[in-house]
This record gives C-alpha cells, sequence and structure tokens, in this order.
C-alpha cells in the first residue's frame, strides 16, 4: 500500500531501530548455521580424505609385495633353461642306462645260447663214442 498524507508510515526511528537488530540477528543466526554445515562438511572431507588415503597405502604395499613375490622373466629363464638341460642330462642317462641293459640281455642270450650249443655238441659226440 503505498504511503500517502492520509495514510503516513507506520515507520519511526525506533521500529526501524528493532527491525534493523532483527535483520542482524538473522543474518547472524544464519551465517552461524553455515559456519558450523561447513565445518562439518570439511571434517566429513578430511575424514574421508584420511580414509581414502590409508586405502591407497595398504594398496600400493599389497602392489609392493606382488612385485616382491613376483618370479622376474629374467630368472624364469635361466631357471627355465637349467631344468631343461637338467632334464636332457636325465633322459641320456636313461637311454645309456636302457641300452646298456638292452646290450647286457641280448649279451646273455648269446652266452646261453652258446652254452646249450656247447651242450648239445657235447651230448651229441658222448653218443657217438657210446656208439
Amino acid at each position: 500500500m503505498p504511503i500517502t498524507p492520509e495514510r503516513p508510515s507506520s515507520w519511526t526511528l525506533e521500529t526501524l531501530y528493532v527491525h534493523f537488530i532483527a535483520l542482524m540477528d538473522e543474518r547472524d543466526k544464519a551465517i552461524k548455521a553455515a559456519l558450523a554445515s561447513s565445518d562439518i562438511a570439511v571434517n566429513k572431507a578430511e575424514y574421508n580424505s584420511e580414509k581414502w588415503r590409508d586405502s591407497a597405502n595398504e594398496w600400493r604395499q599389497a602392489m609392493d609385495d606382488r612385485e616382491i613375490k613376483f618370479l622376474p622373466r629374467t630368472e624364469y629363464t635361466a631357471a627355465h633353461q637349467a631344468l631343461t638341460e637338467r632334464i636332457g642330462v636325465i633322459e641320456m642317462r636313461i637311454t645309456k642306462s636302457e641300452s646298456t641293459g638292452q646290450g647286457l640281455k641280448q649279451g646273455w642270450g648269446y652266452l646261453v645260447a652258446a652254452a646249450g650249443f656247447m651242450l648239445a655238441l657235447i651230448g651229441i659226440f658222448v653218443a657217438f663214442k657210446k656208439g
């Protein structure tokens, strides 16, 4: 409603002062609430940041442990080559042992055959001498 000479304003210096003080109090309350909210938000952010750092440190330590426990490719290659050579040596020994065994078996077979042949000849010779 517009202020007119017939209808003067109800504002006085005293009411303006009371109104201004009320506005300042409301502003102060709003600022205090905003500061309290920002303190809570900062505390939460710091807590979350600390938790993230702890988690990152655990992850970093796990990756370091993994790297330490993993076998490097160069070591694997050297160990694999050494095992391959040892297997080759063992295969040669087994082959040689089997070859020697085969030769020994054949030698015994020839010896038994020769002994049988000699006994047969002696038997024939004795049979002719008697008869």
